[in-house]
């Protein structure tokens, strides 16, 4: 009885994509505990495939004019790499930038700017991350990035799924009072695609892997940690 061989299963084609899924299974629990549940959306290598090749030509003379939030000379500098449509990126903003806001920007410790990087409608300069990108450019050019931003980011509704066409960013910024005329027409004729593109090039130089990406002090720090960030934070105020 002590030799007596176990037969072997019927499908015998089966038996490797069955090892092949459980391999991929290992390898994914592997990445998550590796990144200590850190919430980050993954880039594909053709995220941005379809962008134009070329410098980019800022429509003002300061393309990160309304982005930065803070003390100018402060010691420390946060720059955030985000898609709007990102739910991690929207878990940042609900999480961990009320903190960053009040206790460092607001004290003067940190210089905080924003840079779009959309990613998660394919490349397509037609999609919604690019839209809500060049949505969020046209409020500064009326004084209403960072209102408008917050409202991107409060109003996720899935990959995609229409929640950030055209009408709905028209009515986020009717909401807030900005002219409807004025933002729909920067909008439609994609006026700060120059800028948008200057943040994606910026982000492919320096090697992003996903989003939210986060640059303390020239640091990368890819996807949101609470305890890791502010640590990291606290610790080049310290420096």
């Amino acid at each position: 009885m002590e030799n007596e061989m176990i037969p072997a299963p019927k499908n015998h084609s089966a038996l490797p994509w069955i090892l092949l899924l459980a391999i991929l299974a290992v390898c994914l629990v592997c990445l998550v505990c590796a990144m200590g549940g850190t919430g980050v959306y993954l880039l594909s290598r053709s995220a941005n495939a379809s962008r134009a090749a070329g410098s980019p030509v800022s429509p003002s003379s300061d393309p990160d004019a309304g982005r930065r939030a803070g003390n100018a000379n402060a010691k420390v500098v946060v720059e955030e790499f985000a898609d709007f449509q990102c739910p991690y990126c929207g878990q940042f903003h609900a999480k961990g930038e009320p903190r960053l806001r009040t206790e460092y920007i607001q004290r003067g410790k940190v210089l905080f700017i924003f840079r779009n990087y959309p990613v998660l409608d394919g490349g397509d300069t037609s999609g919604e991350s690019h839209l809500a990108a060049l949505g969020a450019l046209c409020a500064g050019e009326q004084g209403k990035f960072w209102e408008y931003h917050d409202t991107l980011f409060e109003n996720q509704a899935g990959e995609n799924s229409g929640g950030f066409a055209a009408p709905h960013l028209l009515s986020f910024a009717k909401t807030l009072g900005l002219n409807g005329s004025r933002f729909d027409q920067c909008v439609q004729t994609k006026r700060y695609e120059s800028v948008l593109d200057g943040d994606i090039r910026l982000g492919e130089n320096r090697n992003l892997q996903g989003v939210p990406t986060f640059f303390i002090n020239g640091t990368m720090m890819l996807g949101f940690d609470d305890a890791a960030f502010f640590s990291a934070i606290d610790n080049a105020l310290n420096q």
